[in-house]
């Protein structure tokens, strides 16, 4: 039988941080992830192993290694993996958004970006793949592309609170603070648990001075996580300015 060889010169990823977000993860999936707290996943370093040959008997072996890679986050074999696919078959769309997401996590930002760009002419309506693609855009600081980017995704499926919620905080960097306090409506309007858009509101009306609103997504804050602190904090300055 033949078999399939790929060399793959792999990496560790030592993380300085807690846990560096998994851009692939579908914009539904309850997991912590705040775009403004991106840069803090920048220390890393690449550890270079020794080459490891891989063998595989056939394509179908070949693509659930590229999987397992993925969800393992072994970001360097991910991408050539599927890359190794892709080049047998170029119209796969799942090793295709494997790829793009390996290059976003292993920073080539400009290639990721291609890839998305295929993926998303190949298939318009793929939320996650808009999703994502939106994510890149904003480490290339293409901010408005990026918004673009997260309409198209909530084009495609206009039901995940996370993404009007990174869309939000997007727009908050812009200072466009009523376009924010739209997108966060929403994403509290589908998902009413949401802890970080329920501070992330109450953040903005307190900037605003709006305290009577703002104790209200404080107050949700602290039912839902009570060792918030900063949500405690403002409560009870809120509740300190409407008692005066």
């Amino acid at each position: 039988m033949k078999r399939l060889m790929l060399i793959i010169f792999s990496s560790t990823n030592m993380l300085h941080a807690e846990q560096a977000p998994d851009w692939l993860m579908p914009a539904d999936q309850d997991y912590i992830h705040r775009i403004e707290a991106l840069d803090s996943f920048h220390s890393v370093e690449d550890v270079i192993q020794e080459p490891e040959v891989l063998q595989f008997s056939s394509r179908l072996e070949l693509k659930n290694a590229a999987r397992k890679a993925h969800k393992n986050r072994r970001w360097s074999e991910a991408l050539e993996l599927s890359r190794a696919v892709l080049n047998q078959e170029p119209g796969n769309k799942e090793m295709r958004l494997i790829l793009a997401t390996a290059l976003s996590n292993t920073r080539k930002y400009s290639e990721s970006l291609v890839e998305f760009d295929l993926l998303v002419n190949q298939d318009h309506d793929n939320r996650d793949a808009w999703y994502q693609r939106a994510h890149v855009l904003e480490k290339l600081k293409r901010f408005e592309d990026a918004l673009n980017s997260y309409d198209k995704a909530l084009e495609a499926n206009s039901n995940s609170s996370w993404i009007y919620y990174d869309k939000a905080a997007l727009l908050r960097r812009l200072k466009r603070v009523d376009e924010a306090i739209k997108a966060l409506d929403e994403s509290i309007r589908l998902r009413p648990n949401h802890v970080w858009a329920n501070l992330e509101m109450g953040n903005l009306l307190f900037n605003r001075k709006d305290y009577a609103n703002a104790s209200r997504y404080f107050e949700k804050v602290v039912e839902l996580k009570p060792d918030a602190p900063d949500a405690q904090q403002r409560l009870k300055i809120c509740q300190d300015k409407l008692a005066n």
